[in-house]
């Protein structure tokens, strides 16, 4: 079903059905089914889904990351000021954890010994930050419920910004991606290009339009209000970049991964066929 008043209309109309699913081990599950057609997915599972499966390709990534660190009551202005310090790290991901360490080892910091990391479950975030003295690397949404909630907890570093400085601005975290059926791409592809219009028109209007956006949310039980959404679609760093055009950036934040966690990512690089790219 699409939202009214959205311009440019898809073009696909309302013959594409979108579902949310709010466990990650479910949709992993149904993706090894081949019940889903076209996914919008952790990159890290996109590659481990591939190796051990090779149902899917990956078609564009989407974001180029949303995680921050926040403090209370205490000010950092690098990564490398948190050397000494207590870190907690709320963010429920494998792979963003292994891009927080690379991150700490690039900036002079050894995880193991220069820092120390604890690992905070979701149900504990809201009263651990609360309390003054406290660093936290989060991901949005949350950054953003949290700073709405509590006019202490502020942001401190933007973790995409230090990953550019890194390794340039061409290069974006590549953390989130959308993956289609080799199948269903194959079948059909001038539908499936059409839905990637569709797509990156949508990701292009809510990033020029993100005030409408917001309010969009409303007509969804998502549990974000549209006060929050508007704080965090900015923060949320949508953009569109097709497969091709994206490789270089997948294969670093891959590469990462590979180091740090192999098994996030199934153990190695995906082969160049996880690109997908329409055979003209």
């Amino acid at each position: 079903m699409m939202e009214p008043g959205i311009k440019p209309n898809p073009r696909l109309g309302d013959t594409v059905k979108y579902v949310i699913e709010q466990s990650p081990d479910t949709l992993y599950a149904k993706l090894q089914a081949g019940e889903i057609e076209i996914a919008v997915i952790p990159t890290d599972m996109a590659a481990k889904l591939y190796n051990n499966e090779g149902q899917y390709q990956l078609a564009a990534i989407n974001t180029k990351g949303s995680m921050y660190v926040l403090t209370n009551g205490v000010v950092i202005g690098s990564l490398a000021d948190l050397k000494g310090k207590e870190v907690h790290f709320a963010v429920p991901s494998t792979a963003l954890f292994a891009v927080f360490k690379y991150m700490l080892v690039q900036n002079g910091v050894d995880p193991d010994k220069d820092i120390t990391l604890k690992f905070i479950e979701p149900d504990q975030v809201q009263t651990d930050i609360a309390n003054t003295n406290k660093i936290m690397v989060m991901t949005e949404p949350w950054v953003s419920e949290l700073t709405a909630t509590n006019s202490n907890i502020k942001i401190a570093l933007d973790i995409q910004k230090e990953w550019n400085r890194i390794n340039g601005e061409e290069t974006p975290l590549a953390h989130t991606c959308l993956v289609v059926k080799q199948e269903v791409a194959g079948r059909d592809p001038e539908k499936f290009g059409l839905f990637l219009r569709d797509y990156a028109d949508s990701i292009d209007w809510v990033n020029k339009k993100s005030a409408e956006a917001a309010r969009l949310v409303a007509n969804h039980d998502i549990g974000i209000s549209p006060e929050v959404a508007a704080e965090l679609i900015p923060r949320c760093n949508m953009l569109y970049m097709k497969a091709i055009d994206a490789k270089p950036a997948v294969e670093k934040y891959l590469k990462v991964l590979q180091g740090n966690s192999p098994d996030s990512i199934g153990g190695k690089l995906p082969d160049e066929n996880f690109y997908y790219q329409k055979n003209d």
